[in-house]
């Protein structure tokens, strides 16, 4: 689905919009930001000013091009071009998780933050840092890949092609896929016989409901998952300390447990010093 959300030039929500995204293409997407924008224009009698957009993937601001969205399938794309012609507005581009920083420090867990980090914890894994109350792009607006540290050097293949990223052992499609693996093994009968379809066709709701009905599989695997995502954020604290670290998507979404145990497994890899300064909570906005 691509949803949308109308706001005031000081991000007040002013309503919603969901639309289903049938397929990944580049042309799909800009003919549903186009209907959405034709929706907006015929529910408000202000004018649309501009268009921003949050993607899963490296978008460098200098050559203003989206450089990888690998679960898309964008490579070297110049979306800004293709949307101002289609929809003639004019566009800003950031990787969501950076969209979820600058939100989390203007009106969430982060107000008052000069240095945090966001992370995102989903289908795929990135951090967004801002310093100095800024946002950090790094080089070529690649900063934050954070997914892709190398945590089992002989572990899973990653999506990026290399073996043992956070990624490949913490995401969300990590977590099914380590399900999937464990019920076929025999080891995972109470989740497979709460489900009404295949364990192949085991999806996110399914994990989340069994975790929250306390299913010991499920809740194992998550548990796993999170102290690999605390080894990333021990990283964090000790490379970048900032204020404070928010973890948003899975943590909001899953028992209190998964949180605790990203902090227990922090605690045990960070270097104290840095650790004292760095407060750890969860995300506020959705």
């Amino acid at each position: 689905e691509c949803h949308a959300t109308v706001t005031e030039l000081d991000a007040t929500p002013l309503r919603s919009y969901e639309l289903p995204l049938p397929d990944r293409q580049v042309s799909t997407f800009i003919d549903v930001l186009s209907q959405i924008a034709d929706r907006v224009r015929a529910d408000f009698p202000q004018p649309l000013v501009g268009i921003g957009v949050g993607i899963p993937g490296v978008y460098d601001h200098q050559q203003q091009l989206v450089i990888l969205a690998e679960r898309l399938g964008w490579a070297d794309l110049d979306l800004v071009s293709l949307i101002r012609e289609r929809i003639g507005l004019d566009v800003y581009i950031v990787n969501r998780a950076n969209a979820a920083a600058l939100g989390e420090r203007w009106y969430g867990a982060g107000r008052g933050c000069n240095d945090l980090c966001y992370l995102q914890i989903g289908s795929g894994i990135k951090a967004g840092l801002i310093v100095d109350g800024e946002l950090y792009w790094g080089g070529n607006g690649s900063a934050g890949e954070i997914g892709h540290l190398t945590l089992v050097p002989d572990g899973p293949v990653c999506v990026c092609g290399r073996r043992g990223c956070l990624e490949a052992l913490a995401s969300m499609q990590a977590i099914l896929d380590r399900l999937k693996v464990l019920a076929k093994a025999g080891r995972a009968e109470t989740l497979v016989a709460r489900l009404d379809h295949p364990i192949e066709a085991l999806t996110r709701m399914d994990v989340l409901l069994a975790a929250h009905a306390g299913d010991p599989v499920v809740l194992e695997v998550l548990c796993e998952a999170a102290s690999y995502i605390g080894i990333a954020v021990a990283h964090l604290v000790n490379l970048f300390t900032p204020e404070r670290i928010i973890l948003g998507g899975l943590v909001n979404q899953t028992p209190a447990v998964f949180l605790d145990t990203i902090r227990a497994s922090a605690a045990r890899h960070a270097f104290e010093i840095p650790w004292r300064a760095t407060e750890i909570v969860a995300a506020e906005l959705g």
